[in-house]
């Protein structure tokens, strides 16, 4: 483990060091080149070597294991889009359903056009609007639907008290008298503070202790494998590593290469501590 941790930070010694030894001299302001004119080459030794580096490290921050551990050790809280946790590659999102069914090319596909199963359309329809639009396969921090699920997924959690996933008539109740107090009726300014309320103060006399593993902790995951392999894995259309595992009754063993050749096999791959 601690060679691998040395070779990671060697790794990423080597790459600061060379983009600082062979960054472009600020000073110098960039030359002009006309148009329809043919690339230049470096006239300098000192310049084809810095050509060289600039193709090398970018190739080198592409790799995977490299990117999570410059997130680690930026104290990054591994959120979407950092380290290697990038958007899905999936090649069935809404351009490979308009190419599909969009017959007319507007962006939208209707009923009509979607030759699939009505249930299956009403599942992709997020919005219910009755069409099928980019924004229903946005899965993104911005798409407007994943915010509103938020948003009444906090709130559900303020009224649901025995967090059973059910609110009762009871709850609900208690939730109005919480607002309404002895005015026996609820305002705009109350529900907008019920539904929004305010963060709870911070102690700054304490110290509060730091939240999740420390970065050596994370490291040294990424280093024995407890956070991901630091190999990368198969794109699209390669073939996944073959593997075995035991049932969970453990009467029988299953291996991923004995389902080639048959219906598509979906690995869900998710913690249940």
């Amino acid at each position: 483990m601690r060679n691998a941790l040395l070779r990671i930070g060697a790794a990423l010694l080597v790459t600061a060091l060379g983009s600082t030894l062979f960054a472009a001299d600020p000073a110098a302001p960039p030359s002009p080149e006309p148009q329809n004119a043919a690339p230049a080459q470096p006239a300098s030794a000192i310049g084809r070597l810095r050509t060289w580096w600039k193709k090398k490290t970018a190739r080198f921050g592409q790799i995977e294991a490299i990117q999570m551990v410059s997130a680690v050790a930026a104290g990054s809280e591994m959120g979407p889009g950092d380290g290697w946790f990038h958007a899905g590659q999936s090649r069935y999102g809404w351009e490979w359903l308009a190419r599909r069914y969009d017959e007319d090319g507007e962006g939208v596909i209707t009923a009509d056009e979607f030759a699939g199963p009505a249930e299956l359309f009403e599942r992709l329809d997020r919005d219910r609007d009755g069409d099928l639009k980019p924004d229903d396969f946005d899965w993104s921090d911005r798409s407007p639907f994943l915010r509103r699920e938020g948003q009444a997924g906090q709130w559900f959690a303020q009224i649901d008290k025995s967090s059973n996933g059910r609110i009762t008539p009871d709850e609900w109740q208690q939730f109005f008298d919480k607002l309404a107090g002895d005015k026996g009726y609820i305002s705009r300014d109350d529900l907008q503070k019920g539904l929004f309320p305010a963060p709870p103060k911070r102690d700054l006399s304490t110290r509060s202790a730091p939240q999740g593993p420390s970065q050596i902790v994370l490291l040294k995951g990424l280093a024995s494998g407890e956070l991901g392999s630091l190999r990368p894995g198969p794109g699209i259309d390669k073939p996944a590593p073959d593997f075995e595992l035991e049932t969970q009754s453990g009467q029988r063993r299953i291996r991923l290469s004995s389902f080639r050749n048959e219906k598509p096999v979906v690995l869900v791959f998710g913690s249940f501590t």
